[in-house]
């Protein structure tokens, strides 16, 4: 189990959740981040090259089967990694009993019923639902299609039009939705507006450590800003 949530920790600290490819329409090296299906994926492969057994597994986003994850054993126990949610995940699910995470002031909780397990946001002061799923191991096949067929309809994307881009950094959580920059400090999470181009760039060149150029680039063809 340490070995996993050290895992964990270090894949949102290197491997961004991010929009891109959708917004472009282009590929690039999954070490460089992307959606729920590329950082499953990556995970998926570095977990393969250590031995360790891993099931790809599907959740349903308001009714359409889209979120991506994995399924694995640990110690005789069933767990779901899901690092593609772009909100930081980052302990392993409990199959078995329903759970309650706090994360950089974040809070998710989970209920399981029967065969099923949904994953609760909190919202302000209620919690509403991220997705739900069975507990029962999938196709792998039927997975695997499905993931190379997920540009074929992106308008099943809620972000398909709004620049998306998280990580974890120096033990704090950022991510940017649009125009509004999330943060934690200190157990709390926070939010600003991001405007000036200047800062937008900084943001990407000196924070997240990523291509600033590619990020002007995704952000011209979003609403959000007037680059």
């Amino acid at each position: 189990m340490n070995q996993i949530i050290q895992i964990l920790k270090q894949d949102y600290e290197t491997v961004p959740f991010h929009n891109f490819r959708i917004i472009l329409k282009k590929d690039m090296e999954l070490k460089y981040g992307g959606t729920c299906s590329d950082r499953t994926l990556y995970l998926k492969q570095k977990l393969d090259a250590l031995g360790i057994e891993t099931f790809l597994h599907s959740a349903r986003i308001k009714g359409k089967e889209i979120h991506r994850m994995l399924k694995i054993e640990i110690n005789n126990e069933f767990y779901f990694l899901d690092v593609g949610l772009g909100w930081s995940l980052m302990l392993p699910i409990s199959l078995k009993q329903n759970m309650k995470y706090n994360f950089f002031g974040l809070h998710f909780k989970t209920e399981i019923n029967k065969n099923e397990i949904t994953l609760y946001k909190k919202n302000k002061n209620n919690y509403t639902v991220s997705y739900n799923t069975t507990v029962e191991t999938q196709n792998q096949e039927k997975i695997e299609q499905q993931i190379n067929n997920r540009f074929e309809n992106i308008e099943f994307y809620p972000f398909k039009d709004s620049i998306r881009f998280s990580k974890v950094i120096d033990n704090e959580f950022y991510f940017l939705k649009g125009n509004v920059l999330g943060y934690s400090e200190n157990n709390e999470f926070k939010s600003k507006i991001i405007e000036k181009k200047d800062e937008f760039i900084s943001l990407f060149k000196n924070k997240f450590k990523f291509n600033p150029d590619l990020a002007i680039e995704v952000a011209k063809k979003t609403k959000m800003f007037k680059f």
